[in-house]
């Protein structure tokens, strides 16, 4: 039995409503879920930390796949603390902008190293070493430096 044009043209306005009800951005993480932490609801509130969030993922995942499963592990590994420092920041939009770009500037070091050095298993150790060494002597009082959202502002 076909359905009633106006009931498929119903249908189909409310599936562009919903398309159109969610944000903007297009952050790494589901932002309809039931649990998100307060960090990642202010990044889906936000189209530039929603972009930051995709920006860093894309290039985390596009690592990953380019090499073997020692270096996937370590960038997974790193990853992961990014997420942790993330939500740390909860809705603090400066610490959440901190974050990303610090994770950003080490993709970008990170990038680099491999592309240009043949001992490719040490850069992300070289790399997060000279991030942790500079987050620590750069910010004094609490600042974890390790980190690549940087668990502290100061990042």
């Amino acid at each position: 039995m076909p359905m009633p044009r106006s009931l498929a043209a119903s249908l189909a306005l409310s599936g562009l409503a919903v398309l159109a009800a969610e944000p903007a951005g297009a952050a790494s993480f589901d932002c309809r879920g039931v649990s998100l932490t307060a960090a990642q609801v202010t990044v889906c509130g936000d189209q530039e930390l929603s972009s930051a969030d995709d920006r860093v993922a894309r290039r985390v995942r596009d690592m990953q796949k380019r090499f073997g499963l020692g270096l996937y592990l370590g960038i997974r590994y790193w990853a992961n603390r990014g997420i942790e420092a993330r939500d740390a920041c909860g809705n603090d939009r400066a610490c959440l902008v901190a974050g990303y770009r610090a994770q950003q500037r080490v993709l970008e070091r990170l990038q680099t190293c491999l592309d240009s050095s043949i001992r490719k298993r040490s850069c992300l150790r070289v790399v997060i070493h000279s991030e942790d060494t500079a987050a620590q002597g750069g910010a004094h009082g609490g600042t974890q430096g390790g980190a690549p959202a940087g668990r502290a502002r100061a990042q």
